[in-house]
């Protein structure tokens, strides 16, 4: 998967003649919040880089999968529909290879959503499982997107932005379980978000 993808390359600096890697001898935290900055894509790429870096993306919280970026000039290649295909394998396997036991402390999702496809369905559950903190959805959908129940009880979920409405006189419709939930948020952003049940967000 990684060898599909162009190589980043690292700047390496010289001191007393020898090569120094300033970067991965920086605390794993510290690399962890300059690479939250980062797409998944680029981070992964990271990995091939430097010996330190190998395994490092299958353990940092922050999840960035925008279907625009991963692949340059992807329209040249494929069709809409292998576009689409290649992102879900690629958020796939980021998601399966992780470590599970890790929360993630922000997941940003920027994608399509195909009718009777419950791929979506499915991160969100995983995401959900893993204590999202931060969850941020860009997504353009024909069909109603439903929030699974796991996602809306979670207690670790603080920040919520959904935006369905990239396209042109386009607004997404979001279909919610009929329970109370999202009762810990404190920052909550709906763009061009159509809501069929209102009651959710009652104590």
């Amino acid at each position: 998967m990684v060898g599909a993808f162009k190589s980043t390359k690292i700047p390496r600096l010289r001191c007393g003649g020898e090569d120094v890697d300033r970067l991965s001898n920086l605390p794993e935290p510290i690399i962890h919040h300059i690479f939250s900055f980062l797409g998944t894509i680029d981070v992964v790429r990271a990995s091939a880089v430097s010996r330190k870096w190998r395994c490092f993306w299958l353990s940092i919280p922050y999840l960035n999968f925008n279907i625009h970026n991963i692949w340059s000039n992807p329209q040249e290649k494929w069709s809409l529909e292998k576009i689409n295909e290649k992102f879900k394998d690629f958020v796939n396997w980021v998601l399966l290879s992780q470590n599970g036991s890790i929360n993630i402390q922000r997941f940003l999702l920027s994608c399509f959503n195909c009718v009777d496809d419950y791929t979506l369905y499915r991160w969100l559950s995983a995401v959900a499982q893993r204590n999202v903190q931060v969850l941020d959805l860009d997504i353009i959908s024909e069909e109603p997107i439903k929030l699974p129940l796991c996602l809306v009880t979670c207690e670790s979920l603080v920040s919520l932005k959904l935006d369905f409405g990239k396209k042109v006189y386009h607004q997404g419709v979001l279909e919610l379980p009929t329970c109370a939930g999202f009762t810990r948020l404190k920052s909550l952003d709906l763009q061009k978000v159509e809501l069929l049940d209102s009651n959710l967000f009652h104590s």
